[in-house]
């Protein structure tokens, strides 16, 4: 059972950091954003952008909130978890 548990949890981790992918290059676009202008907005280097939107890397909680901000979305929107 716990087995079980432990499987479905990362599962749901693994949808909500392909989700957070989506949205960000969804939000990204959305403002005719390129992914060197976005990186150079949030202090971070395109490749960092890159493996966001491919779901390779998922950001820190302190780059979320960030990425919050500048998009003016919430956190539980970015990870997928609701619509807005």
């Amino acid at each position: 059972m716990y087995v079980f548990y432990i499987h479905k949890v990362y599962k749901i981790y693994k949808v909500m950091q392909y989700m957070f992918g989506m949205r960000l290059k969804f939000l990204r676009e959305k403002r005719l954003l390129t992914q060197e202008m976005l990186a150079k907005e949030l202090h971070v280097s395109v490749k960092t952008i890159q493996m966001y939107e491919s779901s390779k890397r998922k950001p820190d909680y302190k780059m979320l909130i960030k990425i919050k901000r500048f998009f003016d979305v919430t956190i539980t929107h970015l990870i997928g978890s609701t619509e807005e």
